[in-house]
């Protein structure tokens, strides 16, 4: 099973050296999504446009993106 990274990309970019293990990219999409609604309920919501949780695969290659206010990915 592949290992997903999750990371804080801000100015400072906080990597996830831990990751989670999921079955598909879906999986990992998906828990994006839900690590960046629990992180962007903390914040307002004009700071949240400027974070973004940052997913990688096991080669550091950036899968997916979704900003903390959960209205953009990529």
């Amino acid at each position: 099973m592949p290992r997903y990274y999750f990371n804080l990309d801000n100015e400072r970019n906080l990597r996830d050296d831990t990751g989670e293990m999921l079955a598909t990219i879906d999986d990992a999409k998906a828990h994006a999504r839900i690590v960046a609604s629990e992180m962007g309920a903390h914040q307002t919501g004009e700071h949240n446009k400027n974070l973004w949780i940052s997913v990688t695969n096991e080669q550091e290659e950036e899968v997916f993106r979704v900003s903390l206010d959960g209205k953009n990915w990529r």
